[in-house]
């Protein structure tokens, strides 16, 4: 199957030469392209690309925030290739989960070294398409590979503090300590998620915890140690026993 490639970029001599790129590679098929922040937002919700070239520098505002404004409505594994004249925006890029980062004008060797990580990355994932945390081999600390909607991120397990299942989306979102959060891909479910560590313990349908941030159990809820003392955790009747049993066993 080809990789369906969107790209979003005001200047039109931009996505000519980025196609021009791309059409030499048989696994890669660009399905659209846009030139400002309406029709992006629409040719990414229409087409589900696996793979956004976007343009930080749009007219009506920055690549950067656009994303996070269609972040909620990506429900797929999305990866996001940045690209601009200016290279002051790398660690912001980064902090938004971007595959990766390339200069204006497209340096052809740059593109390649991207394409094929990239490829490396989605023939890992069809190989194991179930695969949501993996240990890191080169840690000596406990630490997951998480898959999250847009790429995989490297969290170390006692920096999840809960998970929460949003029901709109239909996907669970991680909460970390840093006071960040991370959607999830649609696949993960939460047998999965327990599996993963003996730290978390579902509580709820919609929450799942780390066993280490709980602070007190009450009749219906849980109160969470810093930096979590605001989550709103709930605890249903079918998993207060099990949730018991664990907490008092550590």
């Amino acid at each position: 199957m080809k990789t369906k490639v969107v790209i979003i970029d005001d200047d039109i001599n931009s996505i000519k030469l980025l196609n021009m790129h791309l059409a030499i590679h048989e696994d890669f098929e660009i399905v659209a392209s846009a030139t400002n922040c309406c029709d992006g937002k629409k040719t990414i919700l229409e087409n589900k690309p696996d793979l956004l070239f976007l343009d930080i520098e749009l007219p009506e505002m920055d690549g950067l925030s656009f994303l996070r404004s269609v972040r909620n409505g990506v429900d797929w594994c999305m990866s996001v290739v940045f690209f601009t004249s200016y290279d002051n925006y790398t660690i912001e890029a980064l902090r938004l989960e971007a595959f990766d980062y390339l200069l204006k004008p497209l340096n052809h060797s740059d593109l390649e070294s991207c394409l094929q990580r990239y490829v490396e990355k989605r023939d890992a994932v069809q190989e194991h398409p179930d695969t949501f945390f993996q240990d890191a081999p080169s840690s000596k600390e406990r630490v997951l590979l998480i898959n999250t909607i847009y790429n995989k991120k490297l969290i170390r397990v006692d920096n999840i503090g809960y998970f929460r299942f949003q029901a709109g989306r239909k996907v669970w979102e991680a909460f970390l300590d840093d006071g960040s959060s991370m959607p999830l891909r649609r696949t993960t479910t939460s047998d999965v998620i327990v599996a993963q560590s003996p730290d978390f313990v579902q509580v709820h349908k919609m929450y799942i915890v780390n066993l280490n941030f709980i602070n007190t159990i009450e009749e219906t809820r849980i109160v969470m140690n810093f930096p979590f003392e605001e989550a709103d955790v709930k605890i249903s009747k079918s998993y207060r026993k099990n949730l018991l049993d664990r907490f008092y066993s550590l």
